[in-house]
């Protein structure tokens, strides 16, 4: 690039092109940043500014909790930046960090490649791509790109956050009921599945292949691994298949009628830190594995992360099928043990959501009546749903199932030797076999090692005595907060010492991204110190027990 006097300041000629006007330079940037309409909470990529024209009018018209990221995709651009005509609280992200841009904005405390500090996340409602010079033009793509995925990433952080408010304190209390748990049972062993792995899901267009799937005999099913979502285990149940292992990762109370008449059946159930803690009371004698996904990034997580209390973590995925084929992967020996799914539809066709069997098609057929016949029509014809084609008999979704379709598709589309067996649905990105090469397959396996070690796990005395001491640990903090902002023996400083890594009792509330000393903040917070005390007090007693 070669600086260009042009008699009302520098231009900038490069690769055939001026990037700034040849007669007044500064004119457009400087017009961009008087006459852009700014609101508040706004995440600004201010793209290419080569020469810093119009920064300094930015700078003076930024409103409340706004900051801007700098950022050049070209190298030879980015070595005659002047600094000195940046603005000192403007960051700046030079071109060998810029694929790490979304993961930046999306960690608290992160640093600019000029060091300045990122804010941290739940700042930000919205971003503002603003182009100061034809610089984007060499790269179009990549500016476009990244402000893409800064978009994802400031809308996932506040879905997520719905999430979180209406569900974090369910997932918190889970997690104490379910910890003391994992020093009992055996630990996830990864790669240690030596054959297919057929993960099953609850939609609809698994109903054909299970009603094949029950007429293979004993020496057949054996070659071949069943993992299924826990939707689906009653749907495989009364076809008379009993899978090699079950899902479970559902916090809420409905999910257990998904173990209806399951407790004298014998499997392996993968239950998540966070699923419903009455799980081991439903499952009867099964064989219990704990696996724990972060959902959410606190210093609390980090702290049992660092204490060694955390099962086996796979990536927070949303969905239970999700998940099931992350555990899959894990599974597997290697990569050339096929995987495949079905009933990963993510979608359903109108008038049936789930599997003949499974809960949901159950309560369906129970609640039937004259006044409410049979099917489930609104789920496909309510506001948020949407046809995924116009072919006659055409599956719906919606805004949530599409979102976990989405996921699966960037996560394993370029997953080695992972197949659908069906082509119903969503798109997963995977390639599609039908049911008869399927079984075709799995009639030609011939010499597979049948896994008969003992299963059975002890009591793992150290992790034990670790847990119990976590508790206490936890208990005495509680019980010192709770005289602290009860009797005001305790300053804000202190206050705040001992919150930090107790998100547990804020993470939930609308505002609770961040921790407040403001009173009102601190009233709610006491409010939830009792709950979690008793938590932890019905936890000790039950790991007591044992």
């Amino acid at each position: 690039p070669c600086l260009v006097d042009t008699g009302q300041g520098l231009s900038v000629l490069y690769n055939n092109r001026y990037l700034y006007s040849r007669y007044n330079p500064s004119q457009a940037a400087e017009k961009l940043a008087q006459s852009i309409q700014i609101r508040e909470n706004t995440l600004i990529l201010c793209c290419s500014p080569i020469l810093g024209y119009g920064l300094d009018i930015l700078a003076s018209r930024l409103p409340k909790n706004c900051f801007v990221l700098i950022i050049e995709a070209d190298k030879n651009l980015f070595s005659i930046y002047d600094t000195k005509k940046i603005p000192d609280n403007f960051g700046i992200i030079s071109p060998e960090n810029l694929s790490q841009i979304h993961i930046l904005i999306n960690k608290k405390n992160s640093l600019t490649s000029n060091g300045i500090k990122i804010p941290n996340p739940g700042t930000f409602r919205r971003c503002l791509r603003l182009d100061f010079s034809g610089g984007t033009n060499l790269y179009p793509k990549t500016y476009d790109i990244i402000n893409q995925n800064i978009d994802i990433v400031i809308s996932s952080f506040w879905k997520n956050r719905m999430t979180i408010v209406k569900m974090g304190k369910l997932y918190h209390k889970n997690l104490f009921r379910n910890l003391w748990k994992t020093a009992f049972f055996q630990e996830f062993k990864i790669s240690s599945i030596n054959k297919p792995i057929l993960i099953v899901g609850a939609g609809t267009s698994s109903d054909l292949f299970l009603d094949k799937l029950r007429n293979l005999n004993n020496k057949e099913r054996e070659k071949f691994y069943i993992l299924a979502v826990d939707a689906s285990f009653t749907a495989l149940l009364q076809r008379g298949i009993i899978p090699d292992a079950v899902v479970a990762q559902e916090s809420q109370f409905a999910i257990n009628n998904a173990y209806s008449g399951t407790k004298n059946i014998k499997t392996r159930i993968f239950a998540d830190l966070s699923s419903r803690h009455s799980l081991l009371d439903l499952s009867g004698n099964k064989e219990i594995i704990f696996y724990s996904t972060e959902f959410a990034n606190t210093i609390f997580w980090n702290n049992l992360r660092a204490k060694g209390l955390l099962p086996k973590e796979i990536l927070p995925l949303g969905s239970v099928g999700n998940s099931a084929t992350e555990i899959a992967l894990n599974l597997r020996e290697n990569t050339t043990i096929p995987i495949f799914v079905i009933g990963l539809d993510f979608s359903f066709p109108a008038g049936q959501t789930h599997t003949k069997g499974s809960m949901q098609h159950k309560n369906m057929l129970l609640n039937t009546n004259r006044f409410n016949p049979i099917g489930n029509p609104a789920s496909a014809f309510n506001f948020s749903s949407k046809k995924i084609s116009n072919e006659p008999n055409s599956f719906y979704t919606d805004y949530t199932l599409s979102g976990y379709a989405q996921l699966f598709f960037d996560k394993y589309s370029k997953t080695e030797n992972i197949f659908n067996l069906t082509n119903k649905g969503l798109n997963l990105g995977i390639p599609y076999i039908s049911d008869n090469l399927f079984f075709e397959y799995i009639s030609k396996i011939e010499n597979i090692k049948i896994n008969t070690e003992n299963n059975k796990a002890e009591t793992d005395k150290t992790k034990k005595q670790v847990i119990i001491n976590f508790y206490e640990q936890e208990e005495k903090d509680l019980l010192e907060l709770r005289d602290g902002l009860s009797y005001g023996t305790k300053s804000l400083e202190e206050i705040e010492k001992i919150l930090s890594g107790k998100e547990y009792l804020y993470l939930h509330f609308p505002d609770g991204y961040e921790l407040s000393t403001e009173t009102q903040f601190l009233k709610r917070v006491r409010a939830e110190i009792d709950f979690f005390l008793k938590q932890i007090k019905i936890a000790k007693a039950d790991i007591s027990s044992k």
